[in-house]
């Protein structure tokens, strides 16, 4: 597949039509639910290492659903203690997450055991579930989980999961959000890809989900994010 990348997927100029929704919960409540149409614009299916507002572009359009609750805690790295704050689309980190090749480079960068199965094989796709072994980095503990789903007559991905499971990733903020300090834990990050082959036979980007399970010590109080 990494051999003849360029050849099962995109390499010319696309729009797309498409949705996007951003959701947050908290402790079962629902904080944030955007859904707005979108209308994507990239020159080819791989980042290559190259600015990315040189080679995709993104219009958001109307937007069909908004419910966006001001809330009084403080999610790391995020300023959503402003209900407008918490409504912004990051359109850099959006943007990033949408190429295949990034997550593989990651996936094959990785250094250390891990364990293949075959899940399922028909005569049109195989399913491949792996699981790395734990991982210590920095008094942390990771391992990676995912499957690959490919086409059996191209070798495309079709489909692509990853799931990076934590422990021991408990960390304090630096400075107090007002007067109250926090301390969160990462459980897990994922992301899952979704294929589709167009009339000329190329693969393109369908659908990709992103998300994380956080909790959140803040002043006294535990919240599952």
């Amino acid at each position: 597949m990494l051999d003849n990348f360029d050849d099962l997927y995109l390499d010319y100029a696309t729009e797309k039509e498409c949705s996007f929704k951003s959701t947050l919960v908290i402790n079962e409540k629902l904080y944030r639910l955007i859904v707005t149409d979108l209308k994507m614009w990239t020159k080819d299916a791989a980042c290559k290492k190259r600015a990315l507002d040189q080679i995709i572009k993104l219009k958001l359009g109307t937007i069909s659903h908004q419910k966006n609750l001001p809330i009084q805690v403080a999610i790391p790295g995020k300023n959503i203690s402003d209900s407008q704050e918490a409504g912004m689309v990051i359109t850099k980190d959006l943007l990033y997450n949408s190429y295949l090749d990034m997550i593989i480079d990651n996936f094959l960068n990785y250094s250390g055991d891990v364990e293949e199965t075959i899940e399922e094989s028909t005569s049109d796709i195989l399913v491949v579930s792996f699981k790395t072994a734990w991982k210590n980095t920095n008094e942390q503990k990771s391992r990676v989980l995912g499957s690959v789903v490919f086409d059996k007559k191209t070798k495309a991905i079709i489909e692509f999961s990853r799931d990076i499971e934590l422990q021991n990733n408990h960390k304090n903020n630096a400075k107090n959000t007002e007067d109250k300090k926090y301390r969160y834990k990462i459980e897990n990050q994922f992301v899952t890809y979704h294929f589709n082959k167009k009339t000329d036979g190329k693969y393109s980007l369908k659908a990709f989900t992103i998300g994380s399970k956080i909790n959140l010590m803040y002043d006294k109080m535990l919240y599952n994010i």
